[in-house]
């Protein structure tokens, strides 16, 4: 029963803290977007393949990175600041989508760069 006040009040005391609200709020846009973004992927390869593999591929491609090299990536994440090492992602992630967008808006958008795109966002 006192284990059970204890861990209540430990996560009061952590909900109070302004920046676990702030990183929780952060990152809960990244993972919407992230999924948002996952989701117009698939539409606009399969609109402009017709092919159910391709969007399959573009999603393998995204998760690739993580398979390949979650370890290494995951050592050197160690070693830098956390909160820099957040905005770099954060960066990153916009600039791929910005690219995308920039690219999709002059109507010169292939399914190469979804495919460039979805690694390097992986890799993020």
């Amino acid at each position: 029963m006192t284990s059970t006040v204890s861990r209540v009040k430990s996560r009061r005391w952590l909900l109070g803290e302004p920046d676990f609200r702030r990183l929780r709020l952060i990152g809960l846009v990244v993972f919407s977007v992230r999924w948002l973004e996952m989701l117009a992927v698939a539409v606009f390869a399969y609109q402009r393949t017709g092919s159910p593999f391709v969007v399959a591929l573009l999603t393998v491609l995204r998760v690739l990175p993580m398979a390949l090299f979650g370890a290494l990536i995951g050592a050197a994440a160690e070693r830098v600041e956390r909160r820099r090492a957040l905005v770099l992602v954060v960066a990153l992630m916009l600039l791929c989508s910005m690219a995308l967008a920039l690219l999709a808006w002059s109507d010169a958008l292939e399914v190469w760069h979804l495919a460039l795109a979805s690694f390097i966002s992986g890799l993020t």
